[in-house]
């Protein structure tokens, strides 16, 4: 991931109010307009298996100016006006960038991505480091998985999440327990503002494409 490159990863709650098979089809027809826009370089809708009414919306974009052309596209823009109502919790883009230069995962429809929330107390951020390294080499070892990357929200160095690919959700539970892994999340954890997020998804409309 280059570092003029920014990340929007927004969380979709369908109200279960209104039509979820509508809410749906409109985060297709979005994924499908925004790759039209110049700078968008992926564009994925990824669903909650077990919450079918949650959504996250994964864009990565070539620089700035191309995140705020994307916010003003006309896909966007209706998609924001028609999905207002059916929503269940506010919308908002989480802005990110890549934490140095990493390579982005690759993803096709129906991958199993998981969305790892990290939340650093800011002053343990410079000591957490080391502890985010370690997390991060213990699961690049990890059998099964197709590729991660570490994103910082713009503003908020300490607000974290580790974007990843895996072959499949027996894969992601096995490397939950192998003692690597287990043992550089404690060491991390105390460092944390509230415990460590992951959110289990499939990619249900677009793709994650590695440069």
């Amino acid at each position: 991931m280059h570092a003029d490159e920014w990340c929007a990863v927004a969380h979709v709650d369908i109200s279960p109010r209104t039509s979820l098979e509508d809410g749906v089809e409109l985060l297709l027809e979005l994924a499908a307009g925004a790759v039209s826009t110049t700078g968008v370089l992926d564009y994925a809708v990824l669903r909650q298996p077990v919450r079918q009414n949650h959504f996250e919306l994964v864009g990565r974009f070539a620089t700035e100016a191309a995140y705020l052309a994307h916010l003003g596209s006309p896909c966007n823009v209706a998609f924001r006006a028609a999905i207002a109502p059916m929503l269940g919790s506010p919308y908002e883009d989480r802005l990110h960038g890549g934490r140095g230069p990493q390579r982005f995962p690759l993803a096709a429809a129906g991958a199993f991505v998981i969305v790892t929330q990290l939340e650093v107390q800011p002053v343990h951020l410079t000591v957490a480091e080391r502890a985010l390294e370690g997390l991060v080499e213990a699961q690049a070892a990890a059998e099964g998985l197709g590729g991660q990357v570490l994103l910082a929200r713009r503003g908020r160095p300490n607000n974290l999440e580790l974007l990843s690919v895996w072959a499949g959700e027996e894969a992601f539970d096995a490397h939950l327990a192998a003692e690597a892994y287990t043992e550089a999340r404690a060491v991390l954890t105390p460092m944390l503002v509230a415990p460590v997020d992951d959110r289990r998804h499939h990619l249900l409309a677009g793709a994650l494409r590695a440069p």
